[in-house]
């Protein structure tokens, strides 16, 4: 196992964070977070455990107590992680919402495109 560098923890605490707030979009924050990990340049098996113990890192307040809670051992991948947290901050409700606006997006009358 690769040991975690101090330098990389702070590096994805200070540029990384999600806090879980409404207005947070978790699917960005999976991507900037792994644009930081990938750049590490670790091997295969490396990378996943280095994903799972560095993500921790990346969550504040409520994402972070949301994490601490799950048991113990019920996270063994990172397709978990993901699926898991995607499922507490972007759940299917919010899904349908985004694509009820879509569906009934109108433009108005005098209103160009890229005003509506």
């Amino acid at each position: 196992m690769v040991p975690l560098r101090s330098d990389t923890i702070r590096l994805v605490q200070n540029g990384y964070s999600f806090h879980g707030l409404r207005f947070e979009d978790p699917n960005q924050h999976l991507e900037d977070f792994l644009k930081l990990v990938d750049s590490l340049d670790l091997d295969g098996d490396n990378r996943e455990r280095t994903r799972l113990r560095l993500f921790q890192f990346s969550l504040l307040d409520q994402a972070s107590n949301w994490l601490e809670r799950l048991p113990a051992g019920s996270i063994t991948t990172w397709e978990d992680l993901t699926t898991r947290f995607l499922a507490q901050f972007f759940p299917p409700r919010r899904t349908a919402k985004l694509r009820n606006d879509i569906l009934m997006f109108q433009q108005h009358h005098g209103e160009s495109l890229s005003e509506a």
